[in-house]
């Protein structure tokens, strides 16, 4: 079984609502919905309103209570403390670490979202978990060539996660910390993969309290365990910038990842609103399942 991971909070549940009615349930559905609330005030919330607005929706939709998590299976009194005063504005990354720390145990693969997200269409529900597995199976991610120095101390920050000798070959692998690569396919984790990303975490770390402990804003989940594939499973990181304009992931059109999808036999699972607002006939035909919002550029 697979499960979507979704971070929620009270202020944004006019987007759960959307993505969780772009989900199609005439047919039985191939992943559970995971919630992950903040906190059980949260959770009485956001569960209230959905068994309002959504009840035929509920038997699908699990909650992952973060705060409940730390305090009785990490029992991490320092994480506990940073995550309820969101030191370092560390709760967006903690949350999805959180989640994927608990969910490697329970599901094969994780697919980790932003609310701001719905499904293309009715089949798009169905078929999605299929096309991202082909993708991540290849073993490739894809970033853009950006000089910002707000990306470059991204890419610097997530590098400090894993063991020291591995700097100087992450800083060639990323062009001098300059390909990034955040978002440009929905983020996937397989649970064998997670195991090993956190047994690094574990040994890199001294022990895992210290990874919890130094989450930060930086801290990129996905950026993070891109470089643990680098490293350790031999991924490979394409930059597109010689192919289509420079760019972050994020700020790419649907002409840009159809010319990829022709270069590298590889399409993204999900495209900007704008994008398909802008060319929306282009989207007919291409196996694209999932539309965000701009906003979270």
């Amino acid at each position: 079984m697979n499960c979507i991971l979704l971070p929620i909070h009270s202020k944004k549940i006019n987007w759960l609502y959307s993505f969780i009615r772009s989900i199609d349930l005439k047919e039985k559905l191939n992943f559970d919905l995971i919630l992950l609330v903040s906190n059980e005030r949260e959770h009485i919330q956001i569960s209230s309103t959905i068994n309002s607005l959504l009840s035929e929706y509920t038997s699908i939709i699990k909650y992952f209570n973060v705060e409940l998590y730390i305090k009785q299976s990490l029992k991490n009194e320092e994480l506990l403390n940073r995550y309820t005063l969101n030191t370092d504005r560390c709760i967006v990354n903690l949350k999805k670490f959180c989640a994927l720390h608990w969910a490697k145990d329970h599901y094969e693969y994780c697919a980790a979202i932003d609310c701001d997200t719905i499904f293309k269409d009715k089949n798009a529900t169905h078929a999605f978990f299929s096309d991202a597995i082909k993708n991540y199976e290849k073993n490739i991610f894809f970033g853009g060539t950006n000089s910002h120095s707000g990306y470059n101390e991204i890419l610097k920050a997530c590098s400090k996660y894993l063991p020291n000798k591995y700097s100087n070959k992450l800083e060639t692998l990323t062009q001098k910390f300059t390909v990034y690569p955040w978002f440009f396919d929905v983020p996937l984790y397989q649970n064998k993969d997670l195991i090993a990303f956190f047994e690094v975490m574990n040994h890199q770390n001294d022990n895992l309290n210290n990874f919890w402990n130094n989450q930060n804003w930086y801290s990129f989940e996905h950026i993070i365990f891109v470089y643990f594939k680098l490293i350790y499973q031999n991924a490979k990181l394409i930059n597109y910038s010689t192919e289509v304009k420079q760019n972050v992931p994020e700020g790419l059109n649907l002409k840009d990842l159809i010319n990829i999808k022709y270069r590298y036999n590889y399409l993204t699972t999900w495209v900007r609103l704008s994008s398909v607002i802008e060319e929306p006939t282009l989207l007919q035909g291409e196996n694209i399942h999932m539309i965000y919002h701009i906003d979270r550029i």
